[in-house]
């Protein structure tokens, strides 16, 4: 596809005999002067590019590795275009856009955001060809709406992103019940596939289920956020659909072996980016079934969210599966918690998302330690008059002290009270640690660790930037509720959440944040609000 694109379409390839038609019923009578955007993409190629879906895939392609390869210094954020009057840089990144490719450079439609925004001239041009086609429903125009989704995320534009993958969810559900019996499990399980499929049909379903999977992970991480956007529901089939093609449901040294155990490790690691994805979905599938049994927005709860033993009885289930999941990676995927955050991207999201799903599945009982536990006095407010510094967050007491004067305990705890603490502690855990998961990428593997010192040596890019960043807003609101709350005097000896170490979370989130937030509104106002929080912890400096 690349190849015949670039024979057809680069300014660079031996120019054609004749005049495309395809110029002339774009800008008839029109002759467009060529010029380049600032990031290269050709504004005027010599011929107008067919507007084709295979052609969109292409230019999507080309737009999300443009945007990607961009991995020094901030990304630009968009600019308004001269004489509009628009509710946001972003409604108006589209002003030139219908002849982007072939726009003249004059005043009244300086700056042009397909100059500033690296693949934005590719984006611009192919979400052009897919807003001619609302009422395509093969994969290919799902494949379409998910790098259009990626592209767009990539500047933290959230709803933007959100909308595309909404729509690739709706077709990709359309094409589920399509062919849901030959892509349920049991199919695949009773064998039927391999004598009753040729395989250009296995090929295609395998496509569909790339596509399905893939907009199970995209929305589910948007709207784990965001849980006011409706959902497509593509999520209820997740226990039914096959996984694709080399997809691993279960590991290959667990059943009969044919190979060595080091054959095996061997391949396995050859596989190695297939496995993380796979565990991707595995993750995305245990966090999908955790929250909505955890934080059913309905209320339809079938257990009371204020009880410890309903609480525990519903975590426990979703905490075990998630080990069992971390029992079995192989040797090469496997870490111990006290490493320091990797310095690979792919094992760092891996990461990530494990200690996200942890710390979403013990939140519950991190809300019942620092609202609904009784904890008795401590020697310090016995002297302060009596006046409890224990409170219930939101509502923050002007007698809640300094941690000096919060310090050790001379009661002591119930056995209870000491297992609330120490699950609170470990959800605590797992909060810093999906915080600090990225730092490190791209950063020597011998390069010391410290006091949570920011490493990373290149711009984020994940596939949700917005999620990635707002997840870690939340994190840090949580720990400093924790750190003004009633738990935090009676946390164990050993916990992190020393003012060093919120301090240094702080400074490291504020700055991330700050990365990205000129693209986004909500980051911005994430930032903004860390930045008020911080000022009035009134953190002591080391």
């Amino acid at each position: 596809m690349f190849r015949e694109f670039e024979e057809q379409y680069s300014p660079d390839a031996k120019v054609a005999s004749g005049a495309s038609p395809t110029v002339h019923q774009l800008n008839p009578g029109i002759k467009r002067k060529r010029s380049s955007s600032a990031f290269g993409e050709p504004s005027s190629p010599r011929a107008a590019i067919e507007r084709s879906l295979r052609n969109a895939i292409v230019l999507l392609v080309l737009a999300l590795g443009k945007v990607c390869s961009y991995k020094h210094g901030v990304l630009p954020h968009p600019q308004s275009d001269k004489g509009l009057h628009t509710s946001g840089a972003w409604g108006s990144f589209n002003h030139c856009s219908n002849s982007n490719f072939n726009s003249d450079t004059s005043d009244d439609c300086r700056p042009r955001n397909i100059d500033l925004l690296p693949g934005m001239a590719y984006f611009a041009y192919a979400t052009d060809i897919l807003g001619n086609q609302p009422g395509g429903h093969t994969v290919v125009h799902a494949q379409a709406m998910i790098l259009a989704a990626l592209y767009i995320g990539q500047f933290a534009r959230v709803l933007e992103s959100w909308s595309w993958i909404n729509s690739a969810c709706r077709v990709i559900v359309v094409l589920i019940k399509a062919d849901y019996m030959k892509l349920h499990r049991e199919f695949y399980f009773s064998g039927k596939d391999k004598t009753s499929l040729t395989p250009k049909e296995r090929h295609r379903l395998n496509l569909v289920l790339c596509a399905y999977w893939t907009c199970v992970q995209l929305e589910s991480d948007i709207l784990a956020e965001l849980s006011t956007l409706p959902s497509s529901n593509v999520t209820q089939y997740q226990n039914d659909i096959m996984y694709p093609a080399n997809v691993y449901d279960y590991l290959p040294m667990n059943g009969k072996q044919t190979m060595t155990v080091a054959q095996t490790e061997h391949k396995l690691k050859e596989d190695s980016d297939m496995m993380i994805y796979s565990s991707q979905i595995w993750l995305r599938v245990i966090l999908n079934e955790a929250q909505n049994a955890l934080y059913d927005a309905s209320g339809n709860k079938s257990f009371d969210p204020n009880n410890v033993n309903d609480v525990s009885d519903h975590a426990k289930t979703h905490i075990e599966v998630l080990e069992s999941w971390r029992r079995v990676l192989p040797p090469h995927l496997a870490w111990d918690d006290e490493e320091p955050p990797p310095t690979n991207a792919n094992i760092a999201r891996l990461r990530a998302k494990y200690y996200g799903a942890l710390y979403v599945i013990l939140r519950p009982y991190l809300r019942i330690a620092t609202h609904h536990i009784a904890y008795p006095l401590s020697h310090q407010t016995s002297h302060r008059g009596g006046q409890s510094s224990q409170h219930s967050p939101p509502v923050v007491s002007e007698d809640i002290g300094t941690p000096a004067d919060r310090g050790v305990q001379t009661v002591e705890l119930t056995h209870e009270q000491r297992k609330i603490s120490a699950i609170a502690n470990q959800c605590i855990d797992a909060a810093i640690r999906s915080t600090v998961a990225f730092d490190r990428i791209g950063a020597p593997n011998d390069r010391p660790y410290e006091r949570y010192e920011m490493q990373r040596t290149s711009r984020l890019v994940v596939t949700n930037i917005f999620g990635t960043l707002h997840a870690q807003f939340g994190n840090m609101l949580v720990l400093a509720a924790v750190y003004k709350s009633r738990l935090y005097p009676y946390l164990p000896p050993n916990h992190k959440l020393t003012p060093d170490t919120l301090n240094a979370l702080f400074k490291r989130t504020i700055y991330v944040l700050g990365e990205i937030a000129p693209n986004s509104p909500i980051l911005k106002l994430d930032l903004d609000i860390l930045e008020n929080v911080w000022k009035q912890l009134n953190l002591p400096v080391s």
